[in-house]
């Protein structure tokens, strides 16, 4: 079998049974067991689409459920080891609770880390504007209310007052001088 590209860092050779890792120039060959390379390359077959546990089996073990299924979990998890223990963070084994594997590959995991502080970012920047109108309106609703009233049913003998948030009309004969008032006070 020829040589399948996963990414820019790491690429399957099937008829020798390696994964080869590229990282800043340097090449790192793994050499894997059969069983995991065929695994893998169903894997890569489904091109990110769930392979489900019976698919594996019959495939890889001819149908034989018994020795399949804890071959398959056992193997799953050399994959595993493997992609962490020589640190390949762009390709991912997910495991679909009891159904099966699907394989997830990414490009660039630097642009993927980019992309996901954009995306930090975004959510940021909508958690500021929500706050900012949050406040905008709330302050919009503390203030005053305008009060309209028709100055023509108001006479010449009266005055407006608005006090308290409370607009009355007082008419002059109701009222004291202040004046005198003041003058009461200062002669007790």
């Amino acid at each position: 079998m020829n040589i399948v590209k996963l990414n820019s860092h790491l690429e399957i050779n099937g008829s020798t049974d390696e994964l080869i890792i590229k990282e800043e120039g340097i090449k790192n060959v793994i050499k894997v067991e059969n069983q995991v390379m065929k695994i893998l390359l169903l894997l890569i077959e489904y091109d990110g689409k769930l392979v489900e546990k019976g698919t594996f089996i019959r495939e890889i073990w001819d149908g034989n459920k018994l020795s399949g299924e804890k071959a398959l979990t056992k193997n799953i998890f050399k994959i595993r080891n493997i992609l962490k223990t020589n640190k390949i963070e762009n390709v991912a084994l997910e495991t679909i609770p009891k159904k099966g594997y699907r394989l997830v590959v990414v490009d660039d995991p630097i642009n993927s880390r980019e992309s996901g502080r954009v995306r930090y970012v975004i959510a940021v920047g909508l958690i500021f504007i929500g706050v900012v109108g949050f406040f905008f309106f709330k302050k919009e609703s503390e203030r005053p209310k305008l009060h309209y009233f028709n100055i023509d049913e108001i006479g010449n003998d009266s005055i407006i007052y608005l006090g308290n948030e409370k607009l009355q009309i007082i008419k002059n004969d109701s009222l004291i001088e202040v004046s005198n008032v003041t003058k009461s006070k200062s002669q007790d």
